[in-house]
């Protein structure tokens, strides 16, 4: 049975409506299951669309509910997640006939499970996944939004500048009303001691300095209120939207 010398293991995750918003479109999660692995969650209703608070907890709960019953050992890991995204778009389409108003109900999702130290890392939209160590925050997603959509069709400045606003706009969600196979993302990173898997909806990640995530995430003895702190220095910087995070990380046991 694999071991983490001298290491210990530190996971939680927080969700806050945050100060501006009437409720909370986001789900954040993490776990470990019965053979010590780890899964991480965060999902971002999108907001416009009726119902995304529901499609943000549809997300979550299958991927959960997968992985706590171990079904990833039984199969290719892409081909677990992807068949957990068919699951979510037929819950998705048996809501919106009690449902009808929900018909565009919509969704981010960014996933790391961590099998050992192999993190297998999964998103869609713009929620974004770090690796976090003691120098700075690298960040492992990129974001399926129009900005990223013109530059990598090679748009020159001007023809991207001419969208302002509308650059942050997602390109990719977790709805129903598409039928095309599902688009995503997936890295895979072998975790090191020292380092943690942080997941982030953009109501933390555009207010926070990430670089200054690891002296306060490594320290795991009051791991509530230090997500608190994190949430309320987002809001300090001005975050207007749902806050959630989601980490895990190996951490050099000194004793």
């Amino acid at each position: 049975m694999f071991k983490f010398n001298k290491d210990k293991k530190i996971i939680f995750h927080k969700s806050d409506i945050g100060f501006v918003r009437s409720k909370n479109e986001d789900y954040s999660w993490s776990g470990t299951n019965s053979i010590m692995d780890n899964l991480l969650i965060v999902s971002d209703g999108v907001g416009s669309y009726s119902g995304s608070d529901k499609a943000s907890q549809i997300v979550a709960k299958v991927f959960i509910k997968s992985f706590l019953s171990r079904e990833y050992l039984s199969m290719d890991i892409k081909h677990w997640f992807e068949k957990n995204i068919q699951r979510i778009k037929s819950i998705m389409n048996e809501h919106i006939k009690t449902n009808p108003f929900h018909y565009h109900m919509a969704t981010t999702l960014v996933l790391a499970i961590v099998i050992k130290k192999e993190a297998h890392i999964f998103w869609i939209g713009d929620s974004r996944a770090y690796l976090v160590n003691r120098k700075h925050a690298n960040l492992i997603t990129e974001d399926h939004n129009l900005l990223n959509h013109l530059i990598n069709m090679k748009a020159s400045e001007s023809e991207i500048y001419k969208y302002g606003k509308y650059l942050s706009s997602i390109t990719n969600s977790i709805s129903c009303v598409n039928d095309t196979k599902q688009k995503y993302d997936y890295e895979h990173i072998t975790l090191k001691s020292n380092s943690f898997i942080f997941l982030a909806s953009d109501g933390f990640y555009n207010f926070y300095e990430l670089n200054n995530l690891y002296d306060i995430i490594s320290n795991d003895s009051n791991k509530d209120i230090i997500s608190d702190e994190l949430i309320s220095n987002a809001i300090t910087n001005g975050s207007n939207d749902n806050i959630s995070f989601s980490y895990f990380g190996i951490v050099k046991n000194n004793l």
